[in-house]
């Protein structure tokens, strides 16, 4: 019987992790045409391929001006390690691979949150889940371009679920901070948690990175610390841009001039940045900490200078922490946030609102064209706000009714 099981067992584990994500990332790539525009298919995972490419042969990946727009490659060195195994083989076959590897993150980043929330059957909701999930906007956008936005949240949640006693805990944040730097936010999660041997693994982990990126290409690492890092917004599309949706572009489209935007961008981001650090520090408690992840995930995004809707593949996890924090302490007010941010990141509501590409001035939108357009950040902040709200209500003694870790029922704490 113990055979019998085993067998089993591994045969479900390739089904689910193997060949569920690949036979998904083929019907993706089969069908790309319906739904996307043929320019578009690939043309980051083409960027990473073509730096990987130059940096192989001795030449600058930095210098690269890669497909039909030109685009500049703005990753540390660490990044063509780790992607060099798809320089050797057709951008077709790069894909395939790719969007099969984001494709069982994203089924683990399902799965993972539906057991951290507490919720049953897991296994058996995580594929038609992850199925539906596909066709969510940031999802989408994310396997349409060939971006690293699915693995990174797959990694940093797998930190946020070891224990804090494990040795383990922060290799793998530092890991994501090493590749994309936006994640070292949770290494500022840590410190606020007071895990302080996750913050000091995390920031060890992101300097050996870079360590070995400057061990394998010198030269190239020195260029980047030293320039291109600190010129990596400048050498983007430009920050008003319009599917720039973090509060910089958003203010840079509402003052109409990037540069009149940068003071206000600074200060708002430190009160975003305030809020999120209340609300870790009202959960130090509440393990799992669907409240502080959820902040901390979304000023992330906000706070950003540039911040593209493949970004906000963090949704997925935030909706279902927050969506059982609502039910299970009857907020009606952070549910229905949930839910109306959720549909609107979900679906891309703001693209409804973009005048056609030729033509048009990001910087000289009318009013409703900026309502719309923004209102992925406006409900973003909105979101963060009634999370903020509920963890101050919760703080209070006379909602003792309600101070129950969040995650955790009430009536029954398990």
């Amino acid at each position: 019987m113990t055979g019998q099981w085993s067998v089993r067992h591994v045969s479900w584990g390739m089904t689910r992790w193997i060949l569920f994500p690949v036979a998904l990332a083929a019907l993706v790539q089969i069908t790309r045409d319906v739904y996307h525009y043929p320019q578009q298919w690939m043309v980051d995972l083409a960027v990473y391929r073509d730096a990987g490419t130059a940096a192989l042969h001795g030449h600058d990946p930095y210098a690269i001006q890669s497909g039909m727009s030109k685009l500049s490659y703005l990753y540390p060195p660490i990044d063509v390690i780790f992607l060099a195994p798809l320089v050797f083989v057709s951008l077709p076959a790069a894909a395939l691979i790719w969007n099969s590897i984001n494709i069982a993150a994203l089924e683990w980043i399902i799965s993972s949150s539906w057991l951290r929330a507490k919720l049953p059957h897991a296994v058996a909701w995580s594929v038609p889940l992850t199925v539906a999930a596909v066709l969510l906007n940031p999802v989408d956008q994310t396997l349409e371009v060939g971006q690293l936005s699915i693995v990174l949240v797959a990694l940093v949640l797998a930190d946020l679920d070891l224990a804090e006693s494990s040795r383990l805990k922060g290799i793998l944040v530092g890991l994501a901070t090493g590749i994309k730097i936006l994640p070292g936010a949770f290494v500022v999660y840590y410190l606020l948690r007071r895990q302080w041997r996750a913050a000091a693994t995390a920031t060890l982990t992101t300097i050996a990175t870079a360590v070995i990126g400057f061990l394998a290409f010198p030269a190239f690492s020195v260029a980047f610390w030293t320039k291109h890092f600190w010129e990596s917004s400048d050498r983007m599309l430009p920050v008003h841009w319009v599917p720039n949706e973090s509060i910089r572009g958003t203010l840079s489209r509402m003052l109409h001039s990037d540069s009149a935007a940068v003071l206000p961008w600074m200060l708002t981001s430190v009160v975003v940045v305030a809020v999120a650090a209340t609300i870790i520090l009202l959960g130090k408690h509440d393990n799992p900490d669907h409240l502080g992840v959820s902040a901390c995930a979304l000023t992330m995004l906000l706070v950003e200078p540039v911040s593209w809707h493949h970004y906000w593949v963090w949704i997925i996890p935030v909706t279902i922490h927050l969506a059982v924090v609502a039910y299970r302490s009857r907020n009606r007010v952070l549910l229905s946030c949930t839910a109306i941010s959720f549909v609107i990141i979900a679906i891309r509501v703001n693209r409804w609102f973009v005048p056609p590409y030729d033509g048009y001035d990001a910087l000289h939108l009318s009013e409703v064209q900026l309502l719309g357009i923004d209102i992925v950040t406006f409900s973003t902040i909105l979101l963060l706000a009634s999370i903020f709200g509920y963890a101050v209500q919760r703080s209070r003694p006379s909602g003792s009714s309600q101070r129950s870790p969040a995650g955790l029922s009430p009536q029954g704490q398990t």
